[in-house]
């Protein structure tokens, strides 16, 4: 079994933690698979996915960028709209009852 222990002192953001799993080897296409697999209906959603290395302070990083095929509209979306995109998606179940977890983590902090 491998471990990988995560922390992160400053905290870190959402692409940063991406880009640090995508680093240590997952598959950019895991990341843009899944997105599609959220079915979102907006016409503009399909993601584009960049990466590349850069150093900070010394230490490499993988920068992550995501962009959108089309013009993309901000979309505000309540805790249970993210809940139904989840449940509703073809996600597998594991991924989706993780995803599910998290949610409800950030929701109740």
């Amino acid at each position: 079994m491998k471990i990988i222990i995560f922390d992160p002192i400053g905290g870190a953001s959402g692409d940063m933690i991406l880009g640090s799993l995508i680093h240590m080897g997952c598959p950019v296409d895991i990341l843009i698979q899944t997105w599609d697999a959220l079915g979102l209906t907006e016409s503009s959603t399909k993601a584009l996915v960049s990466t590349a290395e850069k150093k900070v302070n010394g230490i490499t990083a993988l920068d992550l960028k995501f962009g959108f095929a089309a013009e993309h509209h901000h979309v505000h979306r309540t805790h249970k709209d993210i809940l139904n995109i989840i449940t509703s998606s073809a996600i597998d179940e594991h991924t989706k009852d993780i995803s599910l977890k998290i949610f409800d983590c950030i929701a109740r902090a």
